[in-house]
């Protein structure tokens, strides 16, 4: 709802809220839980600018030995379609890369107010997760730049591991590349 009254979100505004939902990520990871639904409509906003990162209905718990957990059966689906990991997809086994790799989807959303991934299909649009490069981010707003787009380029990998292997760690390499200007709760009067 922010995002269709307001347009794609600043740099500034897109790295305060990252922080805060890779925070709590990494906490959730930590505590053994992938969320496997992280998407711009289960993040709430407060009257102050902070998240809430909600919906943890599909979320899965890490065995303990290995830190990843198998996905569903091949033939269902668990996560939204637009939003989904390569490995989720495939139905293999996730692990918070899985949460990483949506993280990065949402904040392409955030930023270009649209999906680097369309189809009407939720086949052709799974496999696009799976085999697609996302579209760069500097062509579609001069703003960004190339250093941020090889970020988000990092952050949506195919191949988990070649994604930043947290959220903490995606979001702190972001905040190199992003000009330092009115962030925190500077921006608290926007989400209002």
């Amino acid at each position: 709802e922010y995002i269709s009254r307001n347009g794609a979100l600043s740099l500034a505004e897109a790295q305060w809220y990252l922080e805060q939902i890779a925070s709590a990520l990494d906490y959730a990871h930590s505590q053994g839980c992938i969320h496997c639904d992280v998407k711009p409509a289960n993040i709430l906003l407060d009257n102050d600018g902070r998240v809430l990162l909600s919906d943890f209905g599909i979320a899965r718990v890490m065995r303990t030995n290995d830190d990843t957990v198998p996905a569903k059966k091949a033939d269902t689906l668990m996560g939204t379609p637009d939003y989904i990991s390569p490995e989720q997809a495939l139905g293999h086994t996730v692990d918070n890369r899985s949460d990483v790799y949506s993280l990065g989807i949402t904040l392409f959303y955030l930023l270009a107010n649209r999906l680097p991934f369309v189809s009407d299909s939720v086949l052709a649009l799974a496999l696009q997760h799976v085999h697609e490069p996302p579209p760069s981010l500097a062509l579609i707003r001069a703003d960004i730049s190339p250093a941020l787009d090889r970020v988000m380029h990092k952050a949506l990998a195919k191949d988990p591991e070649k994604r930043f292997q947290t959220a903490g760690q995606f979001c702190a390499t972001l905040a190199q590349t992003v000009p330092v200007s009115g962030k925190g709760h500077a921006l608290t009067a926007n989400a209002k």
